[in-house]
């Protein structure tokens, strides 16, 4: 855990900062002086840091400053997304990707609309898919059906 001071309109506040684990971007849980708090990540894409649920917002980015220096930054890692918005039976599936190759296999972070990371898709010799649940990243509730769609939707190749 680290503490830093950070003004806020005329006022100096203290601020947690609780790094999570997490190979792929860097995250951290932020607690402010006032009670305010909220997760931040670095977006793979841009090299910009969102709040979770707001996006890219002055905060992030005036915090986003602060990070880098405390947090393993890597930002100069960005990586081109591609992004998928599907409908299937009436429910919309909407992420983001980049893959690349490791070893003999084709391996695809994905990623969720609002830019956090989700998980890791490998596709494996005779067509089978491995679903990797980074450690530090499996506390995230976002809808487990992704699990499912995306080497569906990959399979099929409709992205």
């Amino acid at each position: 855990m680290h503490t830093i001071f950070f003004q806020i309109s005329d006022r100096i506040e203290s601020i947690q900062i609780t790094e999570f684990p997490n190979p792929i971007q860097p995250m951290a849980f932020i607690e402010f002086e006032n009670g305010y708090s909220n997760i931040f990540f670095l977006d793979l894409e841009t090299g910009k840091w969102v709040e979770q649920d707001l996006g890219f917002t002055h905060l992030a980015e005036a915090l986003g400053a602060q990070l880098r220096h405390i947090l393993h930054d890597y930002s100069s890692l960005k990586k081109n997304f591609r992004w998928c918005r599907k409908s299937l039976n009436h429910k919309v599936f909407h992420f983001g990707f980049y893959t690349y190759v490791s070893g003999k296999d084709l391996a695809y972070e994905i990623f969720a609309a609002n830019r956090r990371y989700m998980f890791t898709l490998i596709k494996k010799a005779r067509g089978r898919w491995q679903i990797c649940i980074l450690p530090g990243t499996e506390a995230w509730t976002y809808d487990k059906r992704y699990l499912e769609i995306i080497p569906y939707l990959l399979e099929i190749g409709t992205i």
